[in-house]
């Protein structure tokens, strides 16, 4: 079974408790102020206006065509990350825009915060949406990451300047959204540029549901942080886990398997499980 989730407007609430009302039923969720099921899908409407639909062969609904139905703005360009919770692997960051090729796809599947995709999806989702989209990328490797932490001791500071970088990539004259980690006059500050000057640039917090070039970013880069663990996994005699949940021995096994002298190439050296051990 999959899901669908989004934050949605006032019309297209009108619209869901209108057409499903025959389906509706009681909840005891003091937060879903709708919920209803079909043959094909549950409808969960919380007060927060977002829309949790569950179901198989989502992208065949027409629910979820109707509200999967984006305006493909071409003078966005949206950026997200990934990789900052991994103790091993880089940071990777994506930028993305949209083309006159892009609403064709984005009907057909359900693009949205990647956190919420399997890995088998994002690699379909990125086949299909590759060649159909403006992106650039850039992968901050673990050895470069250790290298920029030494200087600045700040992991924002690093993505800050990943972020800038990697929407400069494509030029343009376009509206910036940023997936919010720090605010806007921070994010500047980290980058010593002067925030007055960027008045296009957008720093929003869950952007991936109200911007599918942000949510399209998040499936492009979490495909190539999958991708660095696949090709590190198959060359080495040692694997990597995505995540921080090593245990303290598990960690000191790893380290022998690598080498100290090699552990900066694999591993963020910050993460305090590794610190002393390193």
């Amino acid at each position: 079974m999959n899901t669908f989730s989004k934050k949605i407007n006032k019309e297209e609430e009108k619209f869901i408790m209108k057409n499903y009302s025959n389906f509706e039923l009681e909840s005891n969720n003091q937060y879903i102020k709708f919920f209803a099921k079909t043959n094909e899908i549950t409808i969960s409407l919380y007060t927060s206006s977002k829309i949790v639909i569950s179901g198989f062969r989502l992208e065949e609904n027409d629910l979820v065509k109707y509200l999967n139905n984006f305006e493909v703005n071409e003078n966005i360009v949206g950026s997200d990350e990934t990789g900052t919770g991994d103790l091993f692997g880089p940071i990777i960051i994506t930028a993305v825009k949209f083309n006159n090729k892009t609403s064709d796809v984005l009907k057909k599947i359900n693009v949205g915060d990647s956190k919420k995709i399997s890995d088998n999806i994002i690699e379909d989702y990125y086949l299909k949406l590759i060649n159909n989209v403006e992106s650039k990328t850039i992968i901050i490797e673990p050895e470069n990451y250790n290298e920029m932490y030494k200087r600045t001791g700040n992991i924002k500071s690093i993505i800050s300047w990943g972020h800038f970088k990697v929407q400069n990539m494509i030029g343009g004259d376009y509206k910036r959204i940023i997936d919010q980690f720090v605010n806007k006059s921070k994010f500047f500050e980290y980058i010593s540029k002067d925030s007055n000057e960027y008045d296009d640039w957008l720093f929003e917090t869950k952007s991936e549901d109200k911007y599918p070039q942000v949510a399209v970013a998040s499936i492009i880069a979490r495909h190539k942080l999958n991708e660095w663990f696949k090709i590190n996994n198959e060359k080495n005699s040692f694997e990597l886990k995505k995540g921080n949940s090593y245990t303290r021995d598990e960690l000191k096994v790893l380290i022998k398997k690598i080498g100290k002298d090699n552990i900066k190439s694999y591993a963020k050296k910050d993460f305090k499980n590794i610190k002393n051990l390193v």
